[in-house]
């Protein structure tokens, strides 16, 4: 995509539960911070590979603006870098949440996102990266993405998903073979079921 290619490597969740446990582990223990904060029933996803993920963005490497799959999204930087910040549109989404059809929602999307939009609308926040800095966003709701890492150094981050219970979808095969595999897409996969 034009102005924020995909462009970084991930350790998914199934890796980090048989890896690094201790990940997974804080992940599940922030359920209760992420219930007060969203004021919801908030749990992990069910779907362990994509449930909490380690993001390492190459410098060079952005990520495009976009909206997660799912409620609450947490972020913790696991190293201060020269650029790589995520930049974020709070609340900055017309939401259908399945009430219309797939099409309508990505025209709306592609509608919000448009700079002029952005400019004339939305609020911007910028994070900067630094070790031990959390970010908690309504991932499916704010509108965000992740400038270029400068220098040599690599952006190292935990990304975690929280979502309502009821409202998780497992059968998001195509989202799941664009972020976590080398096969192209032939849409984009944020809109298909």
């Amino acid at each position: 995509m034009r102005g924020h290619p995909l462009h970084y490597k991930v350790i998914n969740g199934q890796q980090i539960e048989s890896g690094i446990p201790e990940i997974d582990q804080f992940y599940r223990q922030l359920t209760d911070f992420v219930r007060r904060i969203s004021s919801d029933d908030m749990t992990p996803l069910k779907d362990k590979l994509v449930g909490v993920n380690i993001n390492v963005t190459p410098a060079g490497g952005t990520y495009r603006w976009h909206y997660d799959r799912n409620a609450v999204t947490v972020l913790v930087y696991l190293n201060e870098v020269s650029g790589g910040e995520i930049e974020v549109y709070p609340l900055f989404r017309i939401y259908l949440k399945g009430r219309g059809p797939a099409f309508l929602q990505r025209w709306l999307d592609w509608f919000v996102q448009l700079n002029v939009v952005r400019q004339l609308f939305g609020k911007k926040i910028v994070v900067k990266p630094a070790q031990g800095r959390m970010v908690a966003l309504r991932g499916n709701r704010c509108l965000h993405s992740v400038r270029p890492v400068q220098g040599e150094q690599e952006r190292v981050n935990i990304v975690m998903a929280f979502d309502n219970y009821k409202d998780q979808n497992l059968s998001k095969q195509a989202l799941d073979q664009y972020l976590y595999s080398q096969k192209p897409v032939s849409s984009d996969p944020n809109y298909t079921s």
